[in-house]
Parts: structure tokens; sequence; C-alpha cells
């Protein structure tokens, strides 16, 4: 369906014409029809102004809007680009983003009377098949759908879009099960609708992403407040089924800038998503310009680290721990490098959350873990070896099968091995 509004040529019934040039001259019998009629009918003037409107159109639009210029009830409408002797089919969505199809007709001089049908009454079915099972949210096609057509409106400047994403969700559904996620989701999309102003449209793209259209965005301001209630309000704590809950959620903002095109304000919002988790989560942050080539430089990196491991790029240097009372080393923490053959030594600061972020951090953990214990098993006396670990890439089936290679080790000398967090 287009998505502000669409020419194309139709027969208009004659009777509707005829009722509408007759309830313009007040006939009395033609004006109860229109009057009872349940959806609006409006006759326009040939400058676009409101020359009549049925009751269903004033309690639609807000009461008397006889008067009005058919531009301030639909946003974008050149009454203009009609044909003057022909009928036509448009739709047409109001400042609400509510979306009508239109016939309009031409009674000469440059009038119009223009019929009105609600696309929600015509596409109920395709409607619910847009909303979230779980939430009742508006869906991705929906989503986009309401945001293009808000683009397309020419007032773009003010809107805003919202990509959020629940920080430690996963774990609530791995530890409490699903069915407390599945109630964590509704009480989250319960708690976005009600900070959001009505003409706002919530939605949920999947899993724990939900994303935000916000009208009415005058200035950046206007959009961080919006953001900031979001993430105070979402990140408070939640009783469910007798578990007590807390969540966090990052918030990305883009606003309309020079964007025409609904997918590129999303992956803008969704740019902004991504640095506000990286500078720590439970935040918002608003998209930049750059941060697409942050993005490219992430992806880059992620390739690499993948290659990584199966081009054995990665290594370990060790510090050694001493005794200050015996002056002697009495074992090493474990640091790990990365050698890459273009960019050099790559720091851990610098590819560690990355890792954690796509998952590697658990292959990379157990190589770690493998490696370090491995070549202390050559050390000679009894050495300690502290190994890095991250919370997230901790797998204890990992620990339990290293243990079980070194108790099956050679008679060295090897006794004690100490697994836990060391600073790098």
């Amino acid at each position: 369906m287009p998505l502000l509004f669409q020419e194309a040529a139709v027969n208009v019934p004659t009777m509707l014409t005829s009722a509408v040039v007759e309830s313009t001259l007040v006939a009395p019998s033609f004006e109860r029809i229109l009057q009872n009629l349940s959806h609006p009918v409006l006759a326009l003037s040939a400058e676009g102004s409101v020359t009549y409107a049925n009751a269903a159109a004033e309690a639609s639009f807000g009461g008397w809007i006889i008067g009005l210029n058919i531009r301030d009830i639909f946003c974008g409408f050149a009454l203009s680009s009609m044909s003057a002797t022909q009928g036509s089919s448009i739709v047409l969505t109001t400042k609400q983003d509510l979306t009508y199809d239109a016939l309009l007709t031409p009674l000469g001089d440059g009038q119009f009377v223009v019929d009105l049908r609600s696309s929600a009454e015509q596409d109920g079915p395709a409607i619910a098949a847009d909303l979230d099972d779980l939430t009742g949210l508006a869906k991705r096609n929906m989503f986009m759908l309401r945001l293009a057509g808000a683009l397309a409106k020419g007032d773009g400047s003010a809107v805003a879009v919202h990509c959020l994403d629940l920080d430690r969700f996963k774990m609530i559904n791995d530890t409490l099960g699903h069915g407390i996620g599945d109630l964590l989701l509704k009480k989250v999309a319960d708690r976005l609708s009600s900070v959001c102003r009505k003409g706002d449209i919530v939605g949920r793209l999947g899993g724990d992403e939900f994303v935000v259209l916000q009208r009415g965005v005058h200035e950046p301001a206007d959009a961080e407040k919006l953001a900031s209630r979001m993430v105070d309000l979402v990140g408070r704590t939640y009783v469910l089924s007798g578990h007590t809950i807390n969540i966090g959620v990052s918030v990305g903002v883009a606003l309309r800038g020079e964007v025409t095109q609904a997918r590129d304000m999303l992956r803008n919002a969704d740019l902004a998503l991504y640095e506000a988790k990286r500078s720590g989560r439970g935040r918002y942050r608003l998209f930049e310009t750059g941060m697409d080539d942050l993005l490219h430089k992430r992806r880059e990196m992620e390739i690499d680290l993948r290659r990584a491991l199966a081009l054995k790029q990665f290594e370990l240097n060790y510090q050694p721990f001493l005794d200050l009372q015996s002056d002697t080393c009495i074992g090493f923490e474990a640091l790990l490098r990365w050698k890459h053959p273009v960019k050099g030594n790559i720091p851990p600061l610098d590819f560690i959350s990355l890792a954690e972020e796509n998952g590697l951090i658990v292959k990379i953990g157990e190589w770690v873990l493998r490696t370090a214990c491995l070549e202390a098993m050559s050390w000679p006396g009894e050495m300690i070896v502290a190994v890095n670990v991250s919370p997230l890439g901790t797998v204890r089936s990992s620990v339990r099968e290293v243990m079980m290679m070194e108790r099956k080790g050679p008679s060295h000398g090897y006794r004690q091995r100490a697994f836990g967090p060391a600073s790098g």
C-alpha cells in the first residue's frame, strides 16, 4: 500500500456526487443521508478549504473543521495534483498517522467531494497480522510503514526513532525460564506504551528488541527526554510470579536530519544503540556522524577475530608472581595477546568486549585455559598459574576437562593451579 498517496483513475459512483452537490445546496433529504453515513465525507473548494463535513468527518478529525484547509488534516496532500475532470483514488494519512482510502470526485470549478474510508476497516485481518502476538505491539512491517509515512509527509524533522535492547534478558530466560521471560516482555511493552504519547508508535522487532517512533520532536532534547524516561522506567524492579527481577535497557536514538528513507533512519538508531551498549549499557546515545565508520571497523575486527583462532594468532605472555618475604617467584599470571599480521599487537581491551558480544569469548576462553595449563605443567616445583577469565566466557565443562587433563599429566612436581580474574 502507498505510504502517503497514490493517484489512480476510478469510476466514482455518481449517486455520491449528486448527493454531495445537493448537500452543498442545503437539500434537507441529502443532508440527512450524509449526516447518517458512518464514514467521513468532505466537500472542498478550489483552494482546498473544507466547505462541508458530515458528522462522521467531524468526529474523526476533531470537531468543527469547516474552513480548514485539507492540508491541515492530511499532511502533504496537494489538491492541485488531482485531475479536475476525472475521479481519483488515493491514500491519505493524517497527522495522527491514521490512513484513509479516499475517493475524489470533481464537482466543477476546481471543487471536489471526498469520500473517506478508514484503511483499518478494510484491512483488519492484515493489521491484526502486523501486531505482535505476545505484546500486541506493532511488528516490523507495520512500524516501517508508519515511519515511512511520517517521513513522506514532509515534516520528518518532527520525528525520532528509538531502538531499544534489554540488558541481561538472556540471563532471565536461561535461569527463570521462557514463561517468566514472556511475562517480562509484556511488562516492558506496557511500560514503554505508558511513557509514550498518543500518536507515538511502539513496536517489537523480535526477541528483546523494541522500537519507538516518537512524534513532535522539535529539538534533540525532546528525544533525549523520552529516551531517558524509558531507560529509567524499564530499569525499575519487576515482580513476576514471586520473582524479583532487575534488568536494564540500552537505547539508540536517531533524528531525521537528511535521512529520507525509513530503513536508513532505523539503521542510524541501531548504530546509536550499539554505541550505547558499548559505552556500558543502561543508557542512551544519539546517532552521530561517524558511527558508520565505527560499525565498519567493528565488522572488520569481528572477521579478523574469527580468523585469529584458526590461524593461531593468539599467544600468552606471563607476568611473574613474587613472594616478597622470600623474594622468590611462586607462579605466573597468563595474559592474552593478539598478534595481528597487519595491525600488529592488539591489546585485550580492543577486542574482548566484541568477543563477548558475538560469543567468541567462549572458544577464546577455552584456548587460554588449555594453553596456560599445558605450559604450566612444564614448570618446575610448585607453581601457581592465574588466568584472566571473562564471566561471560567461563564454561564449567571446559574447566573440568582441563583439570582432568592435568590429573593425567606426568609427575614433574606440578601441584597447584589457580583460576581467577586477573588484570591484564
